[in-house]
């Protein structure tokens, strides 16, 4: 994902492999590498098995919602003031 650095991205969609799901560390990449333009989503679908926190940092959680063995997550860059 490093040699993505410098690109900004409106949208980013994501399906990680459901037996190892690190997506809370690739979120904070993400924002680390300053991926996604200033209201950039971020598009995640997982297992019901990722139990997500109340709030991811650095993001704005639009939409939560489980679709049969899966859940997709919405998700807006924070707006920073």
């Amino acid at each position: 994902m490093h040699n993505l650095a410098g690109h900004h991205f409106d949208l980013i969609m994501a399906d990680p492999p459901y037996a190892k799901q690190e997506v809370l560390d690739q979120l904070q990449s993400f924002l680390e590498l300053d991926l996604l333009t200033d209201d950039g989503i971020v598009l995640l679908e997982t297992g019901l098995d990722l139990q997500y926190p109340d709030a991811i940092s650095g993001y704005d959680i639009l939409r939560h919602q489980t679709y049969g063995v899966a859940q997709v997550l919405i998700l807006q860059k924070a707006v920073t003031k």
